[in-house]
């Protein structure tokens, strides 16, 4: 599918006359919570809360002039879709019969009726209702509206021309992938303008049919779609929709989407032990991890291919050292303390700098340092064997700066209120059990704990158990949740 800028700018004037131009903005809190500037597109003010209206309006307007006499329109969808096509068939005094899933959320099932849509609902997920609006289609005469189509990618491109006409060339654009319609109208018009920008598609971890069909090179269907996320829950892609070959491999997305969670979890665990801290009336820092103090934060730079844009990008934020030598950069990190290593791994040196990495994990000390790792496109398939080796987080090749600025500094931040809590807890009169994951404990910290529980049962008079594991148990827990 190759969309040229002309047709794309006719399309975004026709769709103009029935959807407002929607605001961008660039939000402050964000851009100092990932390190960068961060611009929203607020797809949200559209007349039906979401991009895909600017579809429907120039779908069903050229059907209109192609059938003057269509009985009416049909589709299947989880929302966004619907809303679309039952807004732009009532504005042309069409029928529209809109076919959902069971367990469809009812708030959008609200909107689609109050648009004058006939409602069905039928099937488990979305699947099993597009086999019913196609069969519904044949028996009342209707036309079929795909939920991917040419014209479709084509008047949502409107949104990503108002987007980049008010940002300019953003280094990265994040996209959610439903169906696809939405992260191919972004990679018309960036092409059509000849931009360098970065299309970066998000997709559910329990719905990943498109980053699937991307590494395999066609498509490739799921058993299930299971997230919240309505307009995400797909298991069957579209074929038209994988050639377009997003600029990521599926390591690539993956270790993104793999990244993500794991941030999650860590921030999860620090948010339970701050709360077990502050049940024992002990103080505690905010819940904000944006309050941790940044000023004299470092980052090792490890590796002979050290990005020097990555690199002047990090600076931005914290200071960098650099160490081309591998054993160079692990004996400065354990002279001085770090917030983060970040190692490049070039062409060819995956298996080298991997090998490096579970040396920096063996090491006592560092063991609970944010460890970033970069690989090549030749490494990719090592992100696996780098989680193993309890690495924290991995990237692949191309990387930009935005991008790996926000990562660190999310690891950073998360290091810092860490220690943070055992200060804290230090400093506290009480003594008291943590249920956390020990693997996230120096072992001198643990010896110490233990003594003073010791000592406090021997003056009070208590008993206490005490149960140990294997350290490589105990790194197995620590590596599955971050």
């Amino acid at each position: 599918m190759r969309l040229n800028l002309a047709e794309l700018t006719e399309a975004a004037e026709r769709v103009r006359a029935v959807v407002p131009p929607t605001p961008q903005y660039a939000w402050p809190l964000l851009a100092r919570r990932a390190g960068c500037e961060v611009w929203v597109k607020h797809e949200n003010h559209t007349p039906v809360g979401a991009f895909k209206v600017r579809g429907g309006v120039l779908y069903l307007s050229d059907l209109k002039a192609r059938e003057p006499d269509c009985a009416g329109v049909i589709s299947a969808t989880r929302g966004n879709h619907g809303q679309s096509i039952a807004t732009a068939a009532a504005r042309l005094g069409l029928r529209a019969v809109i076919v959902v899933p069971e367990d469809n959320n009812p708030e959008k099932n609200a909107a689609m009726a109050a648009q004058g849509a006939e409602l069905v609902v039928h099937g488990s997920d979305f699947e099993e209702a597009l086999g019913h609006a196609r069969q519904l289609a044949t028996e009342r005469g209707l036309h079929s509206v795909p939920s991917f189509d040419r014209t479709l990618v084509c008047g949502v491109a409107s949104y990503a021309l108002e987007l980049f006409g008010e940002a300019g060339a953003l280094d990265a654009v994040y996209v959610p992938i439903g169906l696809g319609s939405g992260i191919c109208g972004v990679i018309a018009a960036r092409d059509a303008l000849g931009l360098k920008t970065e299309v970066i598609g998000v997709q559910a971890d329990g719905a990943p049919c498109y980053a699937l069909s991307f590494a395999a090179g066609k498509p490739v269907s799921t058993n299930a779609a299971d997230t919240f996320a309505d307009g995400v829950a797909t298991r069957v892609p579209v074929a038209e929709a994988v050639e377009i070959k997003l600029p990521m491999s599926d390591a690539g997305l993956l270790s993104r989407v793999r990244s993500s969670v794991r941030l999650h979890n860590m921030h999860a665990e620090l948010m339970r032990r701050r709360d077990a801290m502050e049940r024992f009336t002990i103080d505690v820092p905010p819940e904000s991890l944006d309050t941790v103090d940044l000023t004299d934060a470092r980052v090792m730079l490890i590796g002979r291919a050290i990005d020097p844009r990555l690199a002047d990008g990090l600076g931005e934020i914290v200071s960098v050292d650099h160490a081309t030598d591998p054993r160079e950069g692990l004996g400065r990190l354990s002279d001085r303390p770090y917030d983060a290593a970040v190692v490049f791994a070039g062409p060819g040196e995956a298996g080298e700098m991997l090998a490096f990495c579970a040396v920096m994990r063996n090491n006592v000390s560092l063991f609970n340092l944010p460890l970033v790792l970069i690989l090549s496109e030749d490494g990719a398939a090592e992100a696996d064997a780098a989680y193993n080796a309890w690495v924290s987080d991995v990237l692949i090749e191309p990387v930009n700066a935005p991008e790996l600025k926000q990562r660190v500094l999310a690891w950073v931040r998360q290091h810092r209120y860490r220690r943070q809590l055992f200060q804290w807890k230090a400093s506290a009169t009480h003594t008291f059990n943590l249920d956390g994951l020990t693997g996230l404990y120096s072992h001198g910290f643990m010896r110490d704990y233990l003594n003073s529980l010791i000592e406090d049962c021997e003056i009070t008079g208590k008993r206490f158990s005490v149960g140990f594991f294997e350290i490589r148990h105990m790194m197995e827990i620590n590596h599955e949740n971050g």
